[in-house]
Order: C-alpha cells, then sequence, then structure tokens
C-alpha cells in the first residue's frame, strides 16, 4: 500500500492500483457526495448563478437546510481508515 505521504513518485509513475489506493485514502465517498450534490442541484436547493465571482467561480444560491448541508461537509481522513 502507498504511504499517502510517500512523494518520490509522480501520479504517471505509479500503478493504477496504487492510484486507486491514494484516491480512496483521499475521499472514498466521493460518488455519494456527487450524488448527493447532483440532486440539491436537480431539485432546486443549490442554485448555480449566471455570474462568476472574484476567483473565477460561478456563484451560487444554496437554499439546504442545515442538515443538509452538514451531510455535504468534505471530511478527509488520511490515516485510511
Amino acid at each position: 500500500m502507498l504511504p499517502i505521504d510517500d512523494y518520490t513518485k509522480t501520479w504517471n509513475e505509479i500503478s493504477r492500483i496504487e492510484q486507486q489506493e491514494l484516491l480512496n485514502k483521499f475521499y472514498p465517498k466521493i460518488i455519494v457526495d456527487a450524488q448527493n450534490a447532483l440532486n440539491w442541484i436537480e431539485n432546486g436547493k443549490i442554485i448555480i448563478k449566471n455570474s462568476i465571482n472574484e476567483y473565477d467561480n460561478y456563484e451560487y444560491e444554496d437554499l439546504r437546510n442545515k442538515e443538509e448541508i452538514e451531510q455535504g461537509e468534505i471530511e478527509v481522513n488520511f490515516d485510511g481508515n
């Protein structure tokens, strides 16, 4: 298993299996969170505007309730557990 702090190789120098292990260490629940975000957009809970802020990101309105916002918070666990 590839240690998360092993920066002796580039992304292209590690195997596909090592790449997947590394991604899973960073954020194993990405698919569920992406599905949640898509549902919030489709249901009008997050509205992406047609304007860009000073950081060149699209502005948006967040109409989710507290529980939905907490559900969407990203938690990264670097020890692989």
